[in-house]
């Protein structure tokens, strides 16, 4: 029998740990995405009234956008699968092939799923808070995404690398939407209430220690465990499991401390505090500007409570003096001037300075690879991370759900007789400027060696060209089909060869029997002219 008790109080150290981040995350959001203002219950329409400067939403958009269009585009296959670490990419079986048309249906079925617009809010929190979860299910014979809002996910680890094993998520269904997804575990008193009363649901995931590889795979015996739990009469609605943890969490900057993480906003908060402050500021002042301050004499004349000034008003006074403007000073020039010295900064901050503005005209091929290049050294480490939890959870998940549900074909025997595990490698275009480095430093060196060259010939036996020109393929992503493969080119080269000795040999065929014929030739000559002497 499941304890229910354990699982509410093991949600309640949760939210105590993750108690002090919040009010944190909350400051993030109200400057750089108010829309998903998640830890602060406000009036969204006063959030915004109190929000005068919007360059960090603007910048957050646009790092959220790159790192979508960097890490996941859908115009483009960003991973391709190999088997175990040492696989040999120059030679190409019906195993690769099956990895080739098996990469092909997970992208398809990615991109033809709600995964675009639900991955740009979870990288939105990622950018935002540091940290983001994404569930994935198969529903109605196709891939469901969904970006759980982080203020109800709690995440635990059972592992000594703090990678997230677990999960706790708490939410509310109205009655009649319980009474309708658990019809045959429901509490009698939510049968009995009204179709609109709320209750509160938890729902956790977890490591399964009782799992058995041996044992029939049966919901109550798989690796993960799921239990979704009625919290106000502490039963439990539904019992399952999964086969692979179901939601990715991904961290930007992972905070020493504990398990959770701080995004990119994170850098230039208080410059937004600061740049939002001083926009309020300086609109009083040019409110004081413009409308100025007046000073009017109380001599029973001159009502001050009924004095409205405005155009085309005819105001009484006994002189020119009762009624007169106050200069109030001030230079709204050098509030104007730190304003763009803060959102610069903000800029810079978020890197959206070497990203495309918004709604302007498109960059060049090379201009984006340079900026790409910026980014990727900017935050290589951090795209380490995200490429572990992010994408490798992403694509060992829906592998996991598309091979056990039938949409991809079975395995030959080239992949089962490995024995080994699948690996991913990414071809998206954040991934693609790290390898371009060595395509730089590759470059660079063979400029370097040619000029020895035109002094010592011989130096050039020292390079490989071959393996140069295939790491070259890998580096730049040029599909695999363009080149032969290493056994074929051993076989063209062997053909090469033997055409080449044929070619030889039949010239040395024809020189020799040119010789005899010359021989054979003199000889007869020598024999005509000694018979002729001998008649004479």
């Amino acid at each position: 029998m499941l304890d229910v008790n354990t699982h509410i109080k093991r949600l309640s150290t949760l939210k105590s740990n993750r108690m002090i981040h919040e009010s944190y995350w909350s400051d993030c959001y109200k400057f750089a995405c108010p829309t998903r203002q998640q830890f602060l219950f406000v009036d969204k329409e006063q959030e915004f009234k109190n929000l005068y400067d919007t360059t960090l939403i603007e910048s957050t958009q646009l790092l959220t956008s790159s790192l979508q269009q960097g890490t996941v585009p859908a115009s483009t296959k960003w991973f391709t699968m190999r088997i175990g670490l040492g696989d040999d990419d120059t030679v190409i079986d019906a195993g690769d092939r099956w990895l080739a048309t098996v990469s092909d249906i997970m992208f398809k079925q990615i991109h033809n799923s709600n995964f675009d617009s639900e991955v740009y809010d979870f990288l939105t929190d990622i950018v935002v808070a540091g940290w983001g979860a994404l569930y994935i299910e198969l529903n109605n014979n196709k891939l469901n995404f969904k970006c759980w809002p982080i203020s109800t996910v709690y995440v635990d680890s059972h592992n000594d690398q703090q990678l997230i094993d677990c999960v706790y998520r708490e939410y509310e269904l109205t009655a009649e939407q319980i009474r309708n997804t658990y019809p045959d575990t429901v509490h009698d008193s939510i049968t009995r209430a009204k179709s609109t009363d709320k209750y509160k649901l938890i729902h956790t995931i977890y490591p399964n220690k009782e799992y058995k590889k041996s044992k029939v795979n049966i919901k109550s015996n798989m690796p993960f465990k799921s239990i979704i739990i009625d919290v106000k009469n502490k039963t439990v609605l539904e019992e399952s499991g999964f086969n692979t943890f179901p939601v990715v969490v991904a961290r930007f900057n992972k905070n020493y401390s504990d398990l959770y993480a701080t995004g990119q906003v994170s850098q230039v908060l208080e410059d937004a505090r600061i740049v939002n402050k001083m926009n309020r500021l300086v609109l009083n002042s040019a409110e004081l500007a413009l409308g100025g301050v007046w000073l009017a004499k109380n001599d029973g004349v001159i009502n001050v409570n009924n004095i409205k000034l405005r155009p085309r008003t005819i105001i009484p006074a006994n002189s020119m003096d009762d009624l007169k403007r106050i200069d109030v000073g001030g230079n709204l020039n050098i509030g104007v001037d730190l304003i763009t010295m803060y959102q610069n900064r903000i800029k810079r901050g978020m890197m959206s300075d070497q990203l495309t503005p918004i709604n302007s005209s498109p960059l060049s091929a090379t201009e984006v690879s340079a900026r790409v290049n910026i980014i990727r050294n900017q935050l290589s480490a951090i795209f380490v991370r995200m490429q572990t939890e992010f994408l490798n959870g992403l694509l060992e998940r829906t592998f996991d759900l598309l091979m056990r549900n039938q949409f991809l074909p079975q395995p030959p025997e080239e992949i089962i007789s490995k024995g080994q595990g699948l690996n991913f490698t990414f071809t998206n275009p954040l991934s693609q400027s790290v390898k371009l480095e060595s395509v730089t430093n590759l470059s660079n060196f063979i400029n370097t060696v040619l000029p020895l060259s035109q002094v010592n010939p011989d130096i050039l036996d020292v390079l490989d060209m071959d393996n140069i020109v295939y790491t070259l393929q890998d580096a730049l992503s040029v599909t695999p089909e363009a080149l032969i493969t290493k056994d074929e080119l051993a076989q063209l080269r062997q053909a090469k060869a033997e055409a080449q000795q044929a070619q030889i040999n039949a010239q040395q065929e024809a020189t020799t029997n040119q010789l005899v014929a010359e021989e054979q030739a003199l000889a007869n000559n020598e024999m005509m002219s000694t018979q002729g002497i001998q008649t004479k």
